[in-house]
């Protein structure tokens, strides 16, 4: 390494040299054979897909996960734990935690939301990707009634306000958040069944 280099790379520990000079970043090695990420990913023996195919790619994944577990047992699995978090819900409610009934309610229709997407072998990442996704795929595309449609958004967003402190929700207001769940969950069961 030459006296500059060196100079440099101290002058930057020592808080002289704002920025640290990187060797070889950014460059082909010097064999041709191409960029620095082909040569790592030849190397190492993997690729990573640009953004959208890997995306897509997990997105197929899913959903021969979702076909591989028998669609029929795992729809009854993730109703189950829907119905359980409207239990919890509930459980908290009378034992006045009105924010975290809230929160469980809130997940209740997520999960129902979730396997309403995996049975069009569908599957978001995040949470407004599922509510956007169920919304067009399900509700516009899918025939279910818009009015259910709403609860899962209004849902998510009182949850949000619950869990960042924009809100202190009272009993009443879990209680009725929780049944907007219960209308939910029973609402994709039956698109479910009919859409089988």
């Amino acid at each position: 390494m030459g006296a500059g280099r060196r100079a440099s790379r101290v002058g930057h520990r020592l808080g002289r040299d704002p920025r640290p000079r990187r060797l070889g970043v950014g460059r082909a090695p010097a064999d041709g054979t191409g960029s620095l990420a082909a040569f790592v990913r030849q190397r190492h023996g993997h690729h990573r897909a640009p953004g959208r195919e890997r995306g897509a790619r997990r997105a197929e994944e899913a959903g021969a996960r979702a076909r591989s577990h028998g669609g029929t047992a795992r729809r009854l699995t993730n109703l189950a734990r829907s119905r359980r978090e409207i239990e919890a819900a509930r459980l908290l409610a009378e034992g006045d935690f009105a924010a975290q009934a809230v929160s469980r309610a809130y997940y209740a229709a997520f999960y129902a939301a979730e396997l309403a997407l995996g049975s069009l072998e569908e599957s978001r990442s995040k949470h407004s990707g599922v509510i956007a996704a169920f919304g067009k795929l399900v509700v516009r595309e899918g025939g279910l009634d818009e009015p259910i449609g709403r609860i899962l958004r209004s849902l998510f967003e009182q949850r949000n306000a619950v869990d960042y402190g924009e809100a202190d929700p009272s009993r009443e207001d879990a209680e009725l958040s929780i049944r907007d769940a219960q209308r939910f969950v029973d609402a994709v069961e039956s698109w479910l069944t009919a859409h089988g």
